[in-house]
């Protein structure tokens, strides 16, 4: 069985609804690929992120170099980020599966 790539939004979820998520699937590292981990939901922001994330047994890395290409892509993709393929993820995931031969799994 290949390894997985999961993928997952935080648009329009509670924190502890992702971090249940994440636990159901039994995901143990969650990359944080955005510029800016700031957001303006509460306990979505970098720390209080990998504090609640770590406090469940799950590693938070901030990988800024991965890139956002929604930046650079932008008009190709209208903007919703819980539904992956209207986010950056349908740009970034699919070329981290295909350079990592990884099965991608929208969450």
């Amino acid at each position: 069985m290949r390894t997985k790539l999961f993928t997952i939004g935080y648009e329009g979820r509670a924190l502890d609804e992702l971090i249940a998520m994440l636990s159901a699937h039994r995901i143990d590292r969650v990359i944080d690929v955005r510029d800016l981990p700031l957001s303006r939901r509460r306990g979505f922001s970098k720390t209080p992120l990998a504090t609640a994330l770590t406090a469940h047994g799950i590693e938070y890395v901030h990988l800024r170099q991965a890139g956002n290409p929604f930046r650079r892509e932008k008009d190709s993709i209208p903007r919703e980020e819980r539904r992956p393929e209207t986010c950056h993820r349908s740009i970034l995931s699919p070329r981290v599966a295909r350079r990592l031969g990884l099965r991608q799994v929208d969450l």
